[in-house]
């Protein structure tokens, strides 16, 4: 599998991971508080999986690449939008 390939896997599997965090608080039928622990608790439980799978260097890698395109979303938006 090519970086390129295992970048876009990551970076969708965050946005998946994202979105599901987001439905599940939704639809949650527990408390708030015991919500974000059961959040926090899966969410730690992935991350340390994607960790060992990529390995931490890999996924700061990506992290820094996430925020480079994200920097460049946000630089179109704004010259679309017109703002400065």
């Amino acid at each position: 599998m090519s970086m390129n390939n295992l970048s876009k896997i990551v970076i969708a599997s965050a946005a998946g991971i994202a979105v599901g965090g987001a439905l599940g608080l939704l639809f949650a039928s527990e408390t708030g508080i015991k919500t974000r622990k059961d959040i926090s608790k899966k969410s730690k439980k992935i991350l340390g999986k994607i960790n060992d799978h990529v390995g931490k260097e890999r996924l700061i890698e990506l992290k820094e690449e996430f925020e480079d395109q994200l920097e460049k979303i946000n630089d179109r938006i704004k010259k679309f939008a017109n703002i400065s």
